[in-house]
């Protein structure tokens, strides 16, 4: 199953939806589905987000998934291990 992801600014995957949800809600246009994301989450549009297209064999690994990578992000911007974000 293919999925589209929404990444905020900071990397965190806020929403994902399959390409039947985007067909259907969305036009099948990930310009729109970036918008109307982006705009909803605080009233303002992130300029630095993204969208990433990913196949999983099932919504379980996509749960998994999005789980994941917050506990990734969070290890990284908290400095966690050898992740030293923002030392230049």
């Amino acid at each position: 199953m293919i999925y589209y992801i929404y990444y905020d600014s900071y990397g965190y995957p806020r929403k994902a939806v399959s390409a039947e949800d985007l067909a259907r809600d969305y036009a099948n246009d990930t310009k729109i589905f970036f918008e109307k994301t982006g705009e909803h989450m605080d009233g303002s549009a992130h300029r630095t987000a993204c969208i990433g297209t990913v196949r999983f064999r099932d919504p379980r690994e996509l749960r998994e998934f999005m789980e994941s990578m917050d506990d990734l992000n969070q290890g990284f911007y908290e400095g966690a291990g050898d992740s030293r974000p923002y030392n230049f």
